[in-house]
């Protein structure tokens, strides 16, 4: 075997052992973020791996440049990271419980003053005067319409 058939066996050893931790990972791990966490990695790693060897096989023993295995790596590598995020963001925000043993939570404070910060800006905009904002915004929109105030009963 050449140098590069021992650097393609690699490669795909390596990918493979990286796919097999992301499954044991969510196999094992207690909550949805720790398995997120393991799934996310190693299955990034293991694409990158595996379609690294993919490539430089074909370009060794067929003499073709697959550059849709290079677009594969770089496409994986961008978008799975962002969807582990969001959907950890998603579990947290539904609050999906964090496992028993989880010490301590960062996002804990974070999210309770976006919390109160809402509240605090939907108590400054409720209707005042008796009306309510939908009731102003017709009015508003009907002047916007026609040019001219709307006539009210009185």
């Amino acid at each position: 075997m050449s140098a590069t058939e021992w650097l393609i066996a690699v490669l795909a050893v390596i990918g493979g052992l990286f796919s097999i931790v992301a499954a044991i990972g969510l196999i094992r791990l207690p909550d949805v973020y720790s398995r997120l966490h393991a799934t996310g990695k190693s299955s990034v790693t293991a694409v990158v791996f595996l379609m690294g060897a993919s490539f430089i096989y074909f370009a060794y023993s067929h003499g073709w440049a697959v550059w849709k295995l290079l677009l594969v790596i770089i496409f994986v590598a961008l978008t799975t990271p962002v969807a582990a995020l969001m959907i950890a963001r998603s579990a947290y925000r539904t609050r999906v419980p964090l496992d028993k043993r989880t010490h301590h939570d960062d996002l804990e404070s974070y999210y309770d003053s976006l919390a109160r910060e809402a509240q605090r800006k939907q108590a400054a905009h409720s209707p005042q005067q008796g009306k309510s904002r939908a009731d102003k915004r017709g009015t508003a929109d009907a002047e916007n319409r026609s040019g001219r105030t709307p006539q009210t009963n009185r």
